[in-house]
């Protein structure tokens, strides 16, 4: 009883210890993507996006991180092109790639 007792108190921790790291991960952006604001776990960007006049605080990060930047929205990334040059890059010289 005492072993059977252990073994399901050791399998919940190390279940616990592995979903903790997995929410962990969630919300935070990869390193092979464009910059952005920081980001917290779980929600990521969500916490900074504004309910009014979106597009200022857009024109904030691109020219805090450049014309590409990337922004984490609980499980979505989105990359965010915020210049003319940015998009023509994109669609003219790599469409074939996306």
């Amino acid at each position: 009883m005492d072993q059977k007792l252990l073994a399901v108190i050791s399998t919940f921790i190390i279940g616990l210890v592995l979903l903790s790291v997995r929410l962990h991960r969630v919300g935070r952006r990869p390193h092979e993507y464009p910059p952005g604001p920081p980001t917290i776990p779980i929600l990521g960007n969500v916490h900074q996006m504004p309910t009014h006049d979106a597009h200022k605080q857009f024109q904030k990060w691109a020219e805090e991180y450049g014309p590409v930047y990337s922004l984490i929205l609980g499980t979505q990334t989105w990359i965010v092109l915020s210049s003319g040059v940015a998009v023509r890059d994109l669609i003219d010289k790599r469409s074939a790639i996306y």
